[in-house]
Protein backbone atom coordinates (compact mmCIF):
# COMPACT_ATOMS: atom_id res chain seq x y z
CA UNK A 1 0.00 0.00 0.00
CA UNK A 2 1.57 3.80 -1.10
CA UNK A 3 1.48 6.12 1.53
CA UNK A 4 1.55 9.84 0.58
CA UNK A 5 2.74 12.22 2.37
CA UNK A 6 -0.06 14.35 4.94
CA UNK A 7 2.48 17.45 6.36
CA UNK A 8 1.04 18.75 9.56
CA UNK A 9 -0.58 22.76 8.79
CA UNK A 10 1.43 25.28 10.70
CA UNK A 11 -2.11 27.87 11.49
CA UNK A 12 -2.49 27.06 14.88
CA UNK A 13 -5.29 28.74 16.83
CA UNK A 14 -3.68 30.24 19.98
CA UNK A 15 0.06 29.90 21.21
CA UNK A 16 0.83 26.75 21.44
CA UNK A 17 3.97 26.19 22.67
CA UNK A 18 3.23 24.20 25.82
CA UNK A 19 0.66 21.44 23.45
CA UNK A 20 1.83 17.90 22.90
CA UNK A 21 1.43 14.07 21.55
CA UNK A 22 -1.63 12.04 22.19
CA UNK A 23 -1.27 9.63 25.00
CA UNK A 24 -3.73 6.47 24.72
CA UNK A 25 -5.48 5.90 28.31
CA UNK A 26 -3.39 8.54 30.06
CA UNK A 27 -3.94 11.89 31.17
CA UNK A 28 -2.81 14.86 30.10
CA UNK A 29 -1.12 15.48 33.28
CA UNK A 30 0.12 11.84 33.24
CA UNK A 31 2.11 12.17 30.00
CA UNK A 32 3.31 15.83 30.34
CA UNK A 33 7.17 15.58 30.83
CA UNK A 34 7.91 15.87 34.48
CA UNK A 35 10.76 18.81 34.56
CA UNK A 36 11.19 18.88 38.14
CA UNK A 37 11.77 14.91 38.52
CA UNK A 38 12.40 11.99 36.25
CA UNK A 39 12.14 13.31 32.97
CA UNK A 40 15.26 12.15 30.79
CA UNK A 41 17.28 13.42 28.23
CA UNK A 42 15.17 12.88 25.49
CA UNK A 43 12.10 14.59 27.14
CA UNK A 44 13.86 17.14 28.23
CA UNK A 45 15.36 18.41 24.86
CA UNK A 46 12.24 18.80 22.70
CA UNK A 47 11.11 22.31 22.64
CA UNK A 48 7.64 24.15 20.94
CA UNK A 49 8.84 26.27 18.14
CA UNK A 50 6.98 29.35 17.71
CA UNK A 51 3.47 28.87 17.83
CA UNK A 52 3.41 25.80 14.54
CA UNK A 53 5.70 23.18 15.76
CA UNK A 54 8.32 21.42 17.90
CA UNK A 55 12.14 20.97 17.74
CA UNK A 56 14.40 18.68 19.44
CA UNK A 57 17.85 19.93 21.04
CA UNK A 58 21.28 18.47 19.25
CA UNK A 59 23.49 20.54 21.28
CA UNK A 60 25.88 23.25 20.97
CA UNK A 61 22.98 25.85 20.13
CA UNK A 62 21.58 23.67 18.11
CA UNK A 63 17.93 22.42 16.66
CA UNK A 64 16.55 19.56 14.18
CA UNK A 65 12.75 20.33 12.91
CA UNK A 66 10.71 19.86 10.41
CA UNK A 67 11.51 21.87 7.26
CA UNK A 68 7.51 23.13 6.99
CA UNK A 69 7.80 24.04 10.51
CA UNK A 70 7.91 27.90 10.40
CA UNK A 71 11.18 29.14 12.04
CA UNK A 72 12.71 32.94 11.31
CA UNK A 73 15.18 34.87 12.72
CA UNK A 74 13.98 36.01 15.92
CA UNK A 75 11.50 33.35 16.18
CA UNK A 76 11.14 31.68 20.06
CA UNK A 77 11.49 28.20 20.93
CA UNK A 78 9.78 27.61 24.39
CA UNK A 79 10.34 25.01 27.01
CA UNK A 80 8.81 24.99 30.64
CA UNK A 81 8.05 28.42 30.57
CA UNK A 82 11.38 29.66 29.48
CA UNK A 83 12.28 30.67 25.89
CA UNK A 84 15.32 31.48 23.67
CA UNK A 85 15.50 33.55 20.16
CA UNK A 86 16.86 31.57 16.63
CA UNK A 87 19.68 33.61 15.30
CA UNK A 88 21.13 31.31 12.42
CA UNK A 89 18.99 28.94 10.11
CA UNK A 90 20.65 26.50 8.15
CA UNK A 91 18.53 24.46 4.90
CA UNK A 92 21.55 21.76 4.48
CA UNK A 93 19.39 19.09 4.75
CA UNK A 94 16.73 20.38 2.79
CA UNK A 95 19.09 20.38 -0.02
CA UNK A 96 20.98 17.11 0.87
CA UNK A 97 21.59 15.08 -2.01
CA UNK A 98 18.85 17.04 -3.86
CA UNK A 99 16.33 15.70 -2.00
CA UNK A 100 14.43 18.54 -0.71
CA UNK A 101 14.06 16.77 2.30
CA UNK A 102 11.17 17.87 4.90
CA UNK A 103 13.98 18.55 7.48
CA UNK A 104 16.11 21.94 8.49
CA UNK A 105 18.18 22.97 11.82
CA UNK A 106 18.42 26.25 13.59
CA UNK A 107 20.51 28.01 15.94
CA UNK A 108 19.48 29.72 19.26
CA UNK A 109 21.99 32.33 20.76
CA UNK A 110 20.94 32.52 24.06
CA UNK A 111 20.31 28.38 24.28
CA UNK A 112 21.51 28.33 28.33
CA UNK A 113 18.23 30.31 29.44
CA UNK A 114 16.84 26.93 28.65
CA UNK A 115 17.78 25.71 32.16
CA UNK A 116 15.82 22.49 31.59
CA UNK A 117 17.46 21.63 28.21
CA UNK A 118 19.03 18.48 27.41
CA UNK A 119 20.70 17.58 23.98
CA UNK A 120 20.36 13.81 22.76
CA UNK A 121 23.15 11.99 19.76
CA UNK A 122 22.11 11.49 16.30
CA UNK A 123 23.76 8.24 14.89
CA UNK A 124 22.92 5.74 11.70
CA UNK A 125 24.81 2.81 13.61
CA UNK A 126 21.39 3.24 16.54
CA UNK A 127 18.74 2.48 13.96
CA UNK A 128 20.61 -1.29 13.96
CA UNK A 129 19.53 -2.06 17.15
CA UNK A 130 16.07 -1.43 16.77
CA UNK A 131 13.89 -4.24 15.83
CA UNK A 132 10.01 -3.87 14.17
CA UNK A 133 6.55 -5.14 15.62
CA UNK A 134 5.80 -8.06 12.94
CA UNK A 135 3.75 -10.97 12.22
CA UNK A 136 5.80 -14.33 12.11
CA UNK A 137 5.04 -16.55 9.21
CA UNK A 138 3.41 -18.80 12.20
CA UNK A 139 0.85 -16.09 12.61
CA UNK A 140 2.19 -14.88 15.93
CA UNK A 141 2.56 -11.25 16.77
CA UNK A 142 5.86 -10.12 18.61
CA UNK A 143 6.41 -6.80 19.45
CA UNK A 144 9.93 -4.92 18.24
CA UNK A 145 11.49 -2.31 20.22
CA UNK A 146 9.74 0.32 22.65
CA UNK A 147 10.97 4.13 21.81
CA UNK A 148 9.79 7.44 22.75
CA UNK A 149 7.48 10.21 21.17
CA UNK A 150 8.03 13.22 22.64
CA UNK A 151 6.24 16.22 20.74
CA UNK A 152 4.54 19.91 21.93
CA UNK A 153 1.57 19.72 19.84
CA UNK A 154 -1.71 18.95 20.69
CA UNK A 155 -2.99 17.48 23.38
CA UNK A 156 -5.79 15.04 24.61
CA UNK A 157 -8.96 17.45 24.55
CA UNK A 158 -10.79 15.88 27.50
CA UNK A 159 -9.37 13.43 30.29
CA UNK A 160 -13.36 11.99 30.65
CA UNK A 161 -12.32 8.48 28.43
CA UNK A 162 -9.04 7.64 28.69
CA UNK A 163 -9.85 4.43 27.02
CA UNK A 164 -11.66 5.95 24.02
CA UNK A 165 -10.10 4.39 20.62
CA UNK A 166 -11.32 8.43 18.80
CA UNK A 167 -9.95 11.33 20.85
CA UNK A 168 -10.05 14.49 20.08
CA UNK A 169 -6.86 16.71 20.18
CA UNK A 170 -7.07 20.61 21.34
CA UNK A 171 -4.65 23.31 21.67
CA UNK A 172 -6.18 24.26 25.08
CA UNK A 173 -4.50 21.18 26.94
CA UNK A 174 -0.89 22.11 28.36
CA UNK A 175 2.27 20.29 28.76
CA UNK A 176 4.97 18.67 26.28
CA UNK A 177 4.10 15.11 26.50
CA UNK A 178 5.83 11.58 25.71
CA UNK A 179 4.44 7.95 25.19
CA UNK A 180 5.91 5.02 23.55
CA UNK A 181 6.02 3.30 20.34
CA UNK A 182 6.95 0.67 18.49
CA UNK A 183 7.39 0.46 14.91
CA UNK A 184 5.63 -1.07 11.77
CA UNK A 185 8.56 0.02 9.48
CA UNK A 186 12.24 1.46 10.08
CA UNK A 187 12.39 1.71 6.21
CA UNK A 188 8.74 2.47 4.49
CA UNK A 189 8.73 4.66 1.43
CA UNK A 190 6.36 7.25 0.93
CA UNK A 191 5.35 9.17 -2.27
CA UNK A 192 4.74 12.72 -2.92
CA UNK A 193 1.46 13.71 -4.93
CA UNK A 194 2.62 12.85 -8.16
CA UNK A 195 3.00 9.20 -6.81
CA UNK A 196 6.63 9.34 -6.83
CA UNK A 197 8.55 7.56 -4.08
CA UNK A 198 10.52 9.80 -2.09
CA UNK A 199 14.27 9.42 -1.94
CA UNK A 200 14.46 9.19 1.86
CA UNK A 201 12.62 6.46 4.34
CA UNK A 202 10.34 6.84 7.26
CA UNK A 203 9.84 5.22 10.14
CA UNK A 204 5.95 4.62 11.18
CA UNK A 205 4.21 3.58 14.47
CA UNK A 206 0.52 2.98 14.75
CA UNK A 207 -1.70 4.41 17.26
CA UNK A 208 -2.16 1.18 19.33
CA UNK A 209 -4.40 0.81 21.92
CA UNK A 210 -2.50 0.04 24.69
CA UNK A 211 -1.87 2.19 27.75
CA UNK A 212 1.19 4.65 27.26
CA UNK A 213 1.17 4.40 23.21
CA UNK A 214 1.57 7.93 21.39
CA UNK A 215 0.41 9.33 18.26
CA UNK A 216 1.16 12.58 17.31
CA UNK A 217 -1.00 15.21 16.07
CA UNK A 218 -1.47 18.85 14.76
CA UNK A 219 1.83 20.87 15.94
CA UNK A 220 3.82 17.97 16.59
CA UNK A 221 6.29 18.41 13.15
CA UNK A 222 9.83 18.28 14.13
CA UNK A 223 8.94 15.89 17.15
CA UNK A 224 11.52 13.35 17.81
CA UNK A 225 11.43 9.15 17.69
CA UNK A 226 14.16 8.83 20.13
CA UNK A 227 15.99 5.27 21.78
CA UNK A 228 17.63 4.67 24.21
CA UNK A 229 21.35 2.59 23.93
CA UNK A 230 23.69 2.02 26.15
CA UNK A 231 22.24 4.47 28.37
CA UNK A 232 22.28 7.28 25.91
CA UNK A 233 19.02 8.86 24.35
CA UNK A 234 19.28 8.98 20.34
CA UNK A 235 17.08 10.45 18.06
CA UNK A 236 16.09 8.23 15.35
CA UNK A 237 13.54 10.12 13.46
CA UNK A 238 11.54 13.40 13.23
CA UNK A 239 8.10 13.39 13.04
CA UNK A 240 6.79 15.44 9.44
CA UNK A 241 3.33 13.81 8.77
CA UNK A 242 0.75 11.54 9.32
CA UNK A 243 -1.25 9.28 7.53
CA UNK A 244 -3.16 10.88 4.92
CA UNK A 245 -6.21 9.27 6.09
CA UNK A 246 -6.29 10.13 9.31
CA UNK A 247 -7.60 13.71 10.95
CA UNK A 248 -4.56 15.61 12.34
CA UNK A 249 -6.82 16.61 14.99
CA UNK A 250 -8.11 13.76 16.25
CA UNK A 251 -6.52 10.31 16.81
CA UNK A 252 -7.96 6.65 15.72
CA UNK A 253 -6.27 4.30 18.37
CA UNK A 254 -6.39 0.26 17.29
CA UNK A 255 -5.36 -3.30 17.95
CA UNK A 256 -3.05 -5.29 16.36
CA UNK A 257 -5.42 -8.61 15.84
CA UNK A 258 -4.53 -10.10 12.44
CA UNK A 259 -1.77 -10.29 10.28
CA UNK A 260 -4.02 -9.56 7.72
CA UNK A 261 -5.29 -6.09 9.20
CA UNK A 262 -4.87 -2.90 7.30
CA UNK A 263 -3.63 -0.69 9.85
CA UNK A 264 -4.76 2.42 7.91
CA UNK A 265 -7.60 2.25 9.56
CA UNK A 266 -5.87 3.83 12.51
CA UNK A 267 -3.56 6.77 12.94
CA UNK A 268 -0.06 6.55 12.16
CA UNK A 269 2.85 8.52 12.72
CA UNK A 270 5.67 8.84 10.46
CA UNK A 271 9.22 10.19 10.82
CA UNK A 272 12.18 10.78 8.98
CA UNK A 273 14.73 8.27 9.33
CA UNK A 274 17.70 10.68 10.10
CA UNK A 275 20.42 7.66 9.60
CA UNK A 276 21.36 8.63 6.19
CA UNK A 277 21.55 12.61 7.31
CA UNK A 278 23.23 11.89 10.82
CA UNK A 279 26.84 12.91 8.93
CA UNK A 280 25.20 16.38 7.43
CA UNK A 281 23.62 17.07 10.69
CA UNK A 282 26.58 16.16 12.88
CA UNK A 283 28.73 18.45 10.69
CA UNK A 284 26.16 20.88 11.05
CA UNK A 285 25.50 20.55 14.87
CA UNK A 286 29.47 21.18 15.53
CA UNK A 287 29.73 24.24 13.89
CA UNK A 288 30.18 27.24 15.72
CA UNK A 289 28.57 30.63 15.05
CA UNK A 290 29.93 33.95 15.58
CA UNK A 291 28.73 36.72 17.36
CA UNK A 292 27.06 38.81 14.42
CA UNK A 293 28.99 41.47 13.43
CA UNK A 294 27.11 44.54 14.48
CA UNK A 295 26.83 42.28 18.43
CA UNK A 296 30.54 42.63 17.85
CA UNK A 297 30.89 46.29 16.96
CA UNK A 298 28.90 47.38 19.98
CA UNK A 299 30.77 45.01 22.68
CA UNK A 300 34.25 46.54 20.99
CA UNK A 301 32.24 49.97 21.90
CA UNK A 302 31.19 49.30 24.73
CA UNK A 303 34.52 48.35 26.20
CA UNK A 304 36.31 51.31 25.20
CA UNK A 305 33.62 53.23 26.68
CA UNK A 306 34.51 51.11 29.94
CA UNK A 307 38.26 52.08 29.70
CA UNK A 308 37.56 56.05 29.04
CA UNK A 309 35.86 56.01 32.47
CA UNK A 310 38.12 53.93 34.31
CA UNK A 311 41.10 56.68 32.59
CA UNK A 312 39.23 59.68 33.41
CA UNK A 313 38.59 58.27 37.33
CA UNK A 314 42.34 58.28 37.66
Amino acid sequence: MKHFIAVFSSFVLAAQSLLAVIVYNTSNADASVDYGGAANDAQLSVVSVGVSGSAVYLGNGWFITANHVSVNLGTRVYQNGLYAVVDVLNSELYSYNDYSADLKMFHVANVEDLTYLKSVKVDASALTSVSVSRWNIFGKFSYGSELLLVGAGYGRASDDDLAATSVPGSYLTAGVHSGTITLLSKSQTMYDAYSNPLPYTYLMSMAESSAGRAQALMADSGAGMFYQKNGDWYLLATVASVDSVASQTCSTFGAYTTSSADYSAYSRTFGINLAEFSGKINEIAATPVDVPEPLASAAVLALAALAAAVFRRR
